[in-house]
């Protein structure tokens, strides 16, 4: 795994040097410009996710929850993440390398699990696992990167509908082999989203 990391790092290295077709390709890639606010912002994050005071994702591990024990997870529990619908090339790669590898190790945090909490468990309605898309993802100067996901609880049942409008976005740093989870707006409650089940 820490060699798809570096291979991809290089890859997208060459699109920012000046490889035309494939910067093409990644049209979806997006860096922080050197010494903007945003830029300032990740490398503290990077800091504090090396230093280890940022929940860690080791890859074929999972991460802490937020008290730093792993929440428990039924066995039927796992994450199907799909790549943007528009990336390509060396993107898309990295994208479908990254979404297996959070697939295989994904332990939910408390908070993304209390973010839920609203939904009503009624009779023949269970979760199987969680479901989400990458958003966004930058590529940094380290040769890290940083993606952005959307998830959302996956539910099963022979009766209702189990769409979920409702969802959270995380915030994972790629680097060195290692996925660390940066920041989530598990939190921040979407009360107009807290509709189950839609019709």
């Amino acid at each position: 795994m820490r060699l798809f990391v570096k291979e991809v790092a290089a890859a997208l290295l060459l699109a920012f040097a000046g490889a035309n077709a494939l910067a093409q390709d990644v049209s979806e890639l997006k860096v922080a410009k050197p010494g903007s606010p945003e830029a300032k912002r990740l490398s503290d994050l990077r800091d504090l996710a090396k230093a280890g005071l940022i929940p860690v994702h080791q890859l074929g591990g999972g991460p802490a929850a937020d008290d730093g024990v792993p929440a428990p997870v039924p066995t039927a529990f796992g994450m199907h993440l799909v790549p943007h619908a528009k990336a390509k090339s060396e993107m898309l790669r990295f994208q479908q390398r990254f979404a297996s590898a959070l697939a295989k190790q994904d332990t939910p945090t408390a908070a993304r699990v209390a973010h839920f909490a609203w939904l009503p468990y009624i009779d023949h309605v269970r979760q199987i696992g969680w479901a989400g898309s990458v958003e966004n993802t930058i590529a940094q100067p380290d040769g890290s990167v940083i993606v952005t996901v959307r998830v959302s609880p996956r539910l099963t049942s022979p009766t209702v509908k189990t769409l979920v409008l409702d969802y959270v976005k995380e915030v994972y740093l790629v680097s060195e082999g290692n996925i660390h989870l940066l920041n989530t707006d598990a939190a921040n409650a979407k009360p107009h989203l807290q509709v189950f089940p839609v019709h």
